[in-house]
C-alpha cells in the first residue's frame, strides 16, 4: 500500500508540473537569497521535474535502507510525500506570481533525510554501522534499545523543524540554524545514552 501511495504521489507531482507548464515562464526560479530575491533560474522543464526527482531519490533511499535493515516500509514516507507535493505547488505558485514566498531546498532535503532515517533507528539491532553508537549505548541491549528510540524521536523532530524553517527563514539562516539545533540534538542524544546505560546497571 505504501509503495502504491509513493508511486501515485510521484505521478501526481509530475502531473501538477505538466499542467502548470504551459503557463510558466521559460525560466523559473528555484532559489532565493537572504533578501528574498530569486537568484537561481533554470528552464521550466527542469524546474517542474526537480521536486519529483528528489521525491524519487528520497523514496529509493528509504526503500534501500529499510531492505538493508530488514524493516518494513515506514509510514514516515507519507509525511515526506506531503512535504514534496507542497513544495511542488509552492514553487509553481511562486513562479506564476500568485504567491510571494521562498523555500530553501537544501534545508528541506536535510529534513527529509532525517525523516527517512529516524524511524529506521527505533527497532534496529545493535550493529557497527547504523544507529546511536556511543560508548554507553553499545554496553548492553537495553541501553542500545532505549538510546535508539530516544535518538529516533529527536532526529525526527529535528527533521520536521528543519523543513519548517526552510519555508520560514531567509536562506542564509536556514542551514546554520539547522546545524546548530542538530548539534544540540546530538549532545542530548549522547547524554541520553549515558543516562540509559547508568539506569540499566
Amino acid at each position: 500500500m505504501l509503495k502504491f501511495i509513493s508511486i501515485l504521489s510521484v505521478i501526481i507531482c509530475i502531473a501538477i508540473g505538466c499542467i502548470a507548464l504551459p503557463f510558466l515562464p521559460d525560466e523559473v526560479f528555484i532559489h532565493w537569497n537572504t533578501e528574498g530575491t530569486a537568484d537561481i533560474q533554470v528552464s521550466k522543464y527542469i524546474g517542474v521535474l526537480i521536486i519529483p526527482l528528489i521525491m524519487i531519490f528520497s523514496w529509493g533511499l528509504h526503500l534501500f535502507l529499510m531492505r538493508n535493515h530488514h524493516q518494513p516500509l515506514s509510514y514516515s514516507i507519507i509525511f515526506n510525500v506531503i512535504i514534496f507535493l507542497l513544495m511542488q505547488v509552492l514553487l509553481i505558485l511562486i513562479n506564476l506570481d500568485l504567491l510571494q514566498f521562498h523555500v530553501e531546498i537544501s534545508g528541506v532535503i536535510i529534513g527529509v533525510v532525517m525523516l527517512i532515517m529516524a524511524p529506521l533507528m527505533r527497532n534496529i539491532k545493535m550493529n557497527a554501522l547504523f544507529g546511536v553508537r556511543t560508548v554507553w549505548s553499545m554496553k548492553n541491549e537495553e541501553s542500545w534499545r532505549k538510546s535508539n528510540k530516544f535518538g529516533s524521536n529527536l532526529l525526527f523532530a529535528w527533521g520536521v523543524f528543519t523543513i519548517i524553517i526552510s519555508f520560514l527563514l531567509p536562506s542564509a539562516y536556514v542551514i546554520p540554524t539547522a546545524l546548530f539545533v542538530g548539534l544540540l540534538v546530538v549532545i542530548v542524544i549522547v547524554y541520553g545514552s549515558y543516562r540509559f546505560y547508568k539506569n540499566s546497571i
